[in-house]
């Protein structure tokens, strides 16, 4: 069971991450401020994850790292898969201001899913 303060109300948002990476965003809401409670998703590649608040994502407040090892007896046995990730925390944001979670790249697939709560 999970905890919220009276008065606040719980989201969640995701991102697909392809090569370039990908970013789920809660967007800002002027008098509220976004807590991040989890991180979580799956990638196919060694990957880094950022939980960012402040102005324009402009504070990494937790970064993580996922490595993917794969290997086989030769070339042709080299399966890739999806790893998942999940990172819990309390992440508060600056009032007035998104939140992110941010997986920095994925080789083709991967995904980026934060969740939490609004305080108003």
């Amino acid at each position: 069971m999970s905890y919220f303060p009276p008065g606040s109300h719980s989201w969640d948002e995701t991102a697909v991450s392809t090569t370039a990476g990908g970013t789920a965003t809660k967007a800002a809401v002027a008098g509220q401020m976004h807590v991040i409670t989890v991180i979580s998703g799956h990638v196919d590649e060694a990957a880094a994850i950022q939980v960012l608040t402040g102005a324009a994502g402009a504070t990494v407040a937790a970064e993580f790292k996922v490595d993917v090892i794969v290997g086989g007896q030769n070339a042709t046995d080299v399966v890739v898969a999806q790893v998942p990730f999940e990172f819990t925390g309390t992440w508060h944001g600056t009032p007035g201001v998104a939140v992110a979670g941010k997986l920095a790249n994925s080789n083709a697939d991967g995904q980026v899913n934060i969740c939490g709560y609004s305080i108003p």
